[in-house]
């Protein structure tokens, strides 16, 4: 027999139970009537936002797609990240990405955004012996010639001039200018970089150390670049520019040496890059582009490459398929 009092306790909780599944699907009918009076009211914000969610969503698939696509790259390292507009990552391809390696002119992203941070832009800058002692000769600049900061980060940037970078460095001197670069890459975490000197140049010796990096390091200086500094990268997408001495006058028209800025067949922007290469280092390229659906944008690099802007264009084309 059961007792009274346990009788009285189990038809409470059938009945308790009986109440609470009766209120979830009030709510979840609420939820439902909601849904559709607003969509019903609201149709073209409706079908927008279902838009959008298909655009964010077409990176992920294609990239689902991608993993079973077979891809290869000559490149020492290589990675490509898909930074969202609302800061989420997504790797799409790596290759040896955690490896330092030379990067050469890549280097010259930290001479730039060092001189911007310590130095007034406007400061005219002559330039000396010493400074135009440096190997290459982009830029044409001549011991007359008086340049701004501005005029110089333009040329460091677009033309990768090592005598541009070796006059931003020689106005603190060298050592102080090199040691800032070091404390810029270690306050960005930037564990795996490393620069003896402010262009990129191979040490004279081959067996010393150079400049050197990892792709992922290099990825989130460019992020930080973009959000931080995101003039240095309205920079870097120039195909050309008129550069002027310190008075206003003409100097010359500076043709970026990224090529690859005028590929037509990626669908969105191209937002700008840095190229690099040394006998050590090989081809080295860094290419941030719009993402297709516009929700964000990609990190590209590739280092030790034998052909940098060819491999770089078939990660490229990689992504898109």
């Amino acid at each position: 027999m059961i007792s009274r009092n346990l009788k009285t306790l189990l038809v409470s909780l059938f009945l308790s139970i009986g109440f609470w599944w009766g209120i979830h699907v009030s709510f979840e009918s609420l939820d439902t009537y909601v849904f559709q009076r607003e969509t019903g009211m609201h149709p073209v914000v409706f079908a927008a936002q279902l838009a959008q969610e298909e655009l964010t969503a077409d990176l992920y698939a294609r990239t689902a797609r991608n993993s079973i696509i077979p891809f290869e790259l000559e490149a020492g390292s290589a990675l490509s990240v898909f930074i969202r507009t609302d800061g989420e990552e997504k790797v799409l391809f790596r290759k040896n990405s955690d490896v330092p390696m030379p990067i050469a002119s890549l280097t010259k992203l930290m001479t730039a955004l060092v001189a911007v941070k310590i130095y007034d832009i406007d400061r005219k800058v002559g330039m000396s012996p010493s400074i135009l002692a440096e190997q290459g000769d982009a830029g044409y600049l001549k011991i007359e010639d008086v340049f701004t900061v501005r005029d110089l980060v333009y040329l460091v940037l677009m033309e990768s001039s090592n005598d541009a970078a070796a006059a931003l460095a020689e106005m603190i001197g060298r050592e102080s200018f090199v040691a800032l670069m070091n404390t810029e890459a270690r306050n960005l975490r930037m564990r795996d970089t490393f620069f003896v000197n402010p262009t990129g140049l191979d040490p004279e010796a081959l067996e010393e150390t150079g400049n050197y990096s990892t792709a992922e390091d290099l990825v989130k200086f460019a992020v930080y670049i973009s959000s931080s500094y995101p003039h240095l990268f309205d920079i870097l997408s120039l195909e050309t520019f008129d550069v002027t001495n310190a008075k206003g006058e003409f100097h010359h028209t500076m043709q970026n040496t990224n090529t690859i800025l005028n590929w037509r067949e990626w669908p969105a922007k191209i937002l700008g890059g840095k190229t690099g290469w040394t006998l050590q280092a090989r081809g080295c390229l860094l290419l941030v582009v719009e993402s297709p659906q516009q929700d964000g944008y990609i990190v590209n690099v590739i280092l030790g490459s034998e052909d940098r802007f060819g491999e770089m264009e078939k990660m490229l084309r990689w992504i898109l398929t």
